[in-house]
């Protein structure tokens, strides 16, 4: 067959003009926009950041276990829900569902406790109050039940008699607390326990005429006994009136505990008062726990506090240096003896203070002020440390590079200047020599 290659050439040619056009005009329309498009990014090997709030909610498996009866998960799971800041209402709720469901009456106490703290508004707050109280009642009643037990297995038994009033005692039964007391002391007239254990709950509930008596008969039986003393101390007898009772003054008095123990007493006694506004009656009270116990910070920052308010701010300032000086890391109390300073004039002492208190926070304004307050410019006190953040001129610290090991160059460019020579590699070799003949 021949062809004619006039009208050949003229195909090819129409066909060369005309099919990519053709090819471009039948595209997808997502194809011909693909250059126009970002470029899809490959995956990359790098840090793996994961929501877990986001992805899993924690409170709503643990309830799913719960239903099931699985606590092991179901406590794994509301520990996460607590570690990763979901609603700290729901998540000690479903902490103390959990530990109801196991039985765990103290821990779910210790639950209620924080969902009464973190509830939302007083409907549920006063939900979660009815049933710790609910709670607590039950763990009393099981309790004194299982003492009761122990006291109708071994009636004579001295020890569970007492531990049963003790019972009583601990959950503020005093009454039932002191027949115990009693029966135990009429089985053994001559046993000490019953009888400390009878003038410890006279003097806890204020019966302190009706205590009187029970202390001289129990130093009758044990004229040395220095557990009797302490106790006395702590509810405000001095060592002379206890001797009047008929302490001998032996059994190895410790004086450093007894002093601490009765300064303790006219301590709470002044706390109570300072918190009633009671300022003149707080400062006498405190001051004779002093008298016993000179070193006591809670003392010495109480009366600063007390000498703060009535104007004395050389007195306050006294007392908050002495307070300072054992609680060294408190820096509430380092602030208020350094305002005390500055009200008193002593400035130089007041700068000592701050600038220490400067270290620990150094973009405190306050500090800042009360600096400038002992005459210092704005100059002065940022060479002290200050740091103010809310200056145009403030530049956040970037991250400092890590130092180099020994022995090795600091960056790249030092390993231009002096390249590595191999010979201190343990695969070094030295070359042998070559033989050259001429």
């Amino acid at each position: 067959m021949k062809f004619n290659l006039k009208y050949v050439n003229a195909a090819a040619k129409f066909f060369l003009l005309y099919f990519p056009a053709a090819i471009i005009l039948f595209l997808p329309a997502s194809t011909s926009h693909g250059a126009e498009e970002p470029a899809i990014k490959e995956g990359r090997r790098g840090r793996l950041t994961i929501d877990y709030k986001s992805k899993i909610d924690f409170v709503s498996e643990a309830r799913k276990y719960l239903k099931k009866g699985n606590i092991p998960e179901a406590l794994y799971n509301a520990t996460y829900a607590v570690s990763n800041g979901f609603d700290p209402y729901d998540s000690y709720l479903l902490f103390a569902d959990i530990y109801r469901a196991s039985k765990d009456l103290k821990s779910e106490a210790y639950s209620l406790e924080y969902v009464i703290r973190h509830a939302p508004n007083d409907r549920l707050k006063k939900e979660a109050e009815k049933r710790l109280a609910a709670v607590i009642e039950t763990i009393k009643n099981l309790n004194i039940q299982k003492s009761a037990a122990a006291v109708v297995k071994n009636p004579d038994s001295l020890n569970k008699i007492l531990r049963l009033g003790h019972t009583f005692e601990r959950f503020g039964a005093a009454e039932k607390a002191e027949a115990q007391y009693e029966y135990a002391d009429n089985l053994a007239g001559s046993l000490k326990s019953s009888k400390y254990a009878k003038i410890r709950l006279y003097l806890k509930n204020g019966r302190k005429e009706t205590a009187l008596p029970e202390i001289r008969d129990f130093f009758k039986l044990a004229a040395d006994d220095t557990a009797m003393v302490y106790l006395l101390a702590y509810n405000g007898f001095n060592l002379t009136e206890i001797k009047e009772f008929g302490y001998s003054g032996g059994g190895g008095l410790d004086m450093r505990r007894y002093n601490r123990t009765y300064a303790d007493y006219y301590y709470e006694i002044g706390y109570q008062q300072y918190l009633k506004e009671k300022l003149d009656q707080a400062r006498t009270s405190m001051l004779y726990s002093l008298s016993y116990f000179k070193s006591n910070p809670r003392a010495h920052f109480n009366l600063g506090e007390i000498f703060y308010k009535k104007g004395m701010f050389r007195e306050s300032g006294f007392h908050y240096s002495v307070a300072y000086e054992f609680m060294p890391a408190d820096y509430e109390v380092g602030f208020k003896l350094a305002k005390s300073l500055v009200m008193s004039k002593s400035y130089e002492r007041a700068r000592v203070v701050l600038k220490e208190l400067l270290k620990i926070d150094p973009n405190s304004r306050d500090y800042a002020l009360w600096l400038a307050k002992t005459g210092l410019t704005r100059r002065d006190v940022e060479r002290m440390g200050y740091i103010d953040v809310n200056s145009p001129f403030y530049k956040k610290p970037g991250r400092k590079k890590a130092p180099a090991p020994a022995g090795q160059p600091s960056g790249p460019e030092n390993l231009l200047k002096q390249p590595p020579s191999g010979l201190n590699s343990p695969f070094y070799q030295t070359p042998q020599p070559i033989n050259i003949q001429l």
